[in-house]
């Protein structure tokens, strides 16, 4: 009797523990779709802040399309942003600095994104748009892709969505819109997480 009494206590608080842990990941951000971290280079990553679609919504400004150009086999495409919340706006929420020497690094649905230069240098030059108008380097919520030789950008941010898919966006440089060379693997997109990489 005592035995089966010691049983049940023991599988009781196993049950609670496990419902505890439950509660734990609901109300650890089970639902955010965003999350900030800073980390120095060799080391582990910490966890500044996360944000649900509402929260994220709350920082966005809308538009009638920003246009992000990237060429493709020399023909110009665009992912044309109607909502999106802006880098600054983001860093200033979460009460972050970026700045010279750091980087961002980026965690999208299928794993770490491995391309592009998200350097604060490259960055910070990265500001306009195909007729040299600035555009803010931002995460898009509602956003569009196509081609700008059968659509414009009107056109495209016409057929724009939120799907709940996070594209990083940023403009070109000087240099890229003169040689036309401005890089598709600079937005990455499926975007969960963002990391503010200090050098060691």
């Amino acid at each position: 009797m005592k035995k089966s009494l010691s049983l049940l206590l023991a599988l009781a608080l196993l049950v609670s523990l496990l419902a505890g842990l439950g509660l734990h990941a609901l109300a650890d951000g089970i639902d955010a779709v965003l999350a900030l971290y800073v980390q120095n280079e060799g080391k582990d990553a910490e966890l500044v802040k996360r944000y649900t679609a509402d929260e994220l919504a709350a920082l966005a400004e809308r538009t009638d399309g920003a246009a992000y150009v990237f060429y493709k086999e020399g023909v110009a495409n665009a992912v044309v942003a109607t909502e999106y919340v802006t880098l600054n706006a983001l860093l200033d929420d979460a009460a972050l600095d970026f700045g010279p020497a750091q980087r961002l690094a980026f965690e999208c649905a299928k794993g770490p994104y491995d391309k592009g230069d998200f350097s604060y240098e490259t960055l910070s030059q990265r500001g306009v748009d195909q007729s040299e108008d600035a555009v803010p380097t931002a995460i898009a919520l509602t956003w569009g892709t196509g081609g700008l030789d059968e659509n414009t950008v009107s056109d495209i941010a016409a057929k724009a969505e939120n799907t709940g898919n996070l594209r990083f966006v940023c403009g070109m440089t000087a240099g890229e819109v003169e040689g036309m060379t401005a890089p598709g693997d600079r937005m990455p997109f499926g975007v969960v997480g963002i990391t503010i990489v200090t050098p060691g």
